[in-house]
């Protein structure tokens, strides 16, 4: 839909980032909350704007200012939603927090607590979206006219500095939420109990630690090699592209195989109803 830069990683991101707050609230309180427009509700309505938008902007083109002032619309109304929704998970874990710590059950500080539960999380999601920004710099043109990420990718994907590209960032944070999201859904369906203890999944992990470091560490070195060493800034660029292509592929395979190897897990928690002391309610999965 030649969206730009900023609705495409807001649009990308917000979803990935609201539902993470979900689980966790989840995997802490037992609780699985929903907002005033919910997850399944604003998607709905995010298709059916997104649905008409493309039809208006097949019919009209997209350089037309009624296509431009449409698409600017559902841009910001849907990162209002995005960020109230993110909001309220963010307060009811503020508040479960709180109570924790009245009753003596969380020791560390407020602050500490909150950060710990989200802020890896966000960091590694926010570090592939400033390459993002640093390598296809947002204008006042692209904001309100939009960028054809296809032919900006096709484009610029060889110049050097510009590898991380939109398909890329795209990619890249889907299978961050799969890998993650994915995991913390599968431990809340299965119970994962240590020692009679329910153990939440770990909103992080060391190589997706790996892949955010290794993102912005190519990305600087290639801001430094110097414009006149043609032939090493175009090898060290497919070498970026190389690399990301590999993180992406790496992340699909390792979903995968989780999924395959508690195929049977799933299967047999179907079968049964299973209560956990002090773990999150059983549910069936359709």
């Amino acid at each position: 839909m030649q969206y730009d830069f900023v609705g495409l990683s807001a649009g990308v991101l917000g979803p990935v980032l609201m539902f993470n707050l979900q689980l966790v609230l989840y995997q802490r309180s037992g609780e699985f909350v929903m907002p005033p427009i919910s997850g399944p509700r604003g998607s709905v309505m995010g298709c059916v704007l997104l649905a008409a938008a493309g039809y208006l902007q097949a019919y009209w083109g997209r350089r037309n200012w009624h296509v431009s002032a449409i698409l600017t619309l559902v841009n910001v109304v849907s990162a209002i939603g995005v960020a109230q929704n993110m909001g309220f998970y963010v307060m009811r874990i503020i508040e479960h927090e709180r109570e924790r710590r009245r009753k003596g059950v969380e020791k560390t500080g407020l602050f500490y607590g909150i950060l710990k539960l989200t802020g890896p999380f966000f960091a590694i999601c926010m570090s592939f979206a400033y390459v993002f920004y640093c390598q296809y710099t947002p204008t006042a043109h692209s904001f309100f006219w939009g960028a054809d990420g296809v032919r900006v990718q096709y484009n610029s994907m060889h110049i050097p500095g510009q590898w991380f590209t939109p398909l890329t960032f795209v990619c890249m944070a889907t299978g961050i939420s799969f890998f993650l999201n994915g995991g913390m859904v599968v431990n809340a369906v299965l119970h994962k109990v240590d020692r009679g203890k329910y153990k939440p999944h770990s909103n992080s992990h060391p190589s997706l630690i790996f892949y955010a470091v290794s993102v912005v560490g190519l990305h600087t070195l290639q801001s430094t090699v110097p414009a006149a060493s043609e032939k090493g800034a175009t090898g060290l660029n497919n070498l970026c592209l190389v690399a990301t292509s590999t993180f992406i592929l790496v992340l699909v395979s390792h979903t995968v195989y989780n999924f395959v190897s508690i195929l049977d897990d799933l299967s047999a928690f179907n079968k049964k109803t299973v209560v956990v002391e002090k773990g999150p309610p059983a549910f069936k999965l359709d």
